[in-house]
């Protein structure tokens, strides 16, 4: 679990899944890369890095087909240590979002 939140771009994405209620076909990621500084560099990451790292832990279920995701069956796991993370953000190192 750490491991998949240790990087900022992929916590954000992690963020925005737990934000959205559950729906029929997932939810496309890559309106994370929409305004985003980087956004070349940040789908390349999605694809090839991120999404990947979190469905091989079974934290997403990652529809490659549809490039959507919604959350996998080890998600309650990674949603524990987020919204703890989320909820003392202002009390760590750095800043979650």
């Amino acid at each position: 679990v750490l491991r998949a939140l240790t990087d900022a771009d992929r916590r954000e994405l992690c963020l925005a899944l737990a934000e959205r209620p559950a729906q029929d076909g997932g939810w496309d990621p890559r309106a994370l890369v929409d305004g985003h500084a980087t956004a070349d560099d940040l789908e390349i990451q999605l694809q090839h890095l991120h999404l990947p790292l979190l469905a091989d832990e079974g934290f997403i279920d990652w529809n490659r087909e549809h490039g959507t995701v919604s959350t996998g069956p080890n998600w309650a796991d990674l949603e524990a240590v987020l919204s703890a993370l989320d909820d003392n953000h202002d009390e760590l190192p750095g800043s979650l979002r």
